[in-house]
């Protein structure tokens, strides 16, 4: 069996070039997973992240995966990989002005499916991406973990605004979300429930165009499945630049799902 490393990376935009951030990354990983131990994708719709993490079409038979490394922007309770793509800003609108034209209130599942751009937190716990868990955990060595390289992916407790709410000319979009699966999971906390892995994340900004995260609060989420790895102190080396994750988790806010 091979141990092998995966680097997703989404649309940086006017942000950042995400795609230096995971070459770069790459070639570090490289020392230690070998040249073709590391895998690296560019993934800019979720229906896609979801196929590829349960099934990478360039992992070997016998292979696992020990990293995770994902590039995005997270905003409030989700990982934006498409962030500023063109198609989902214009679906979005249209979605709005239809809303407003018929004076009526945009839907929960309206906004998800609009949203297909973006990795929510609720996108974890529903059909049909709830029932690619197991398959997704299968690929992964019991020691694995991964790490968000977005700003806020440990923020907890998200409530999503629309603007001015006392402006009745501030469309009902994003407020939607607050309807269901409330209070919102940090991003981070959801991807280690649903991976059974501990994922890292900052839960302070990061710079989006240097991310030099060591600065900031690193933010440890630890799933039930993980829960025994963590409490033993064992937790598994990401690879982050030429440091490692573990040797910062004393100044980390550890967070263990109930």
């Amino acid at each position: 069996m091979g141990r092998v490393a995966a680097i997703i990376y989404g649309n940086g935009h006017t942000l950042g070039k995400f795609e230096v951030f995971a070459g770069s990354l790459a070639k570090t990983l490289r020392l230690t997973y070998g040249h073709g131990g590391v895998l690296i994708q560019k993934i800019v719709r979720r229906d896609e992240f979801f196929s590829y993490i349960a099934g990478p079409p360039t992992l070997g038979p016998t292979d696992k995966i020990a990293e995770i490394h994902v590039f995005a922007h997270s905003i409030g309770g989700g990982l934006f990989i498409a962030y500023g793509d063109e198609t989902i800003d214009h679906r979005r609108q249209y979605l709005i002005d239809q809303a407003a034209h018929a004076r009526r209130r945009i839907t929960y599942r309206e906004v998800l499916d609009t949203e297909s751009g973006a990795i929510l937190t609720d996108d974890f716990v529903r059909s049909p991406y709830r029932e690619k868990r197991e398959a997704v955990r299968r690929n992964l060595t019991d020691h694995a973990a991964i790490k968000l390289w977005g700003c806020n992916a440990g923020v907890q407790g998200w409530v999503y605004t629309d603007g001015d709410p006392e402006d009745v000319r501030t469309a009902y979009y994003w407020r939607a979300l607050n309807e269901q699966n409330v209070p919102k999971p940090a991003v981070a906390q959801a991807f280690a429930d649903y991976f059974g892995r501990i994922c890292w994340g900052g839960w302070q900004r990061l710079s989006c165009r240097g991310y030099e995260p060591w600065s900031l609060g690193i933010y440890r989420a630890v799933s039930p499945e993980s829960r025994a790895l963590a409490i033993r102190g064992a937790d598994p080396p990401v690879t982050s630049g030429s440091r490692r994750l573990s040797c910062v988790s004393s100044d980390a806010v550890d967070v263990s799902s109930q």
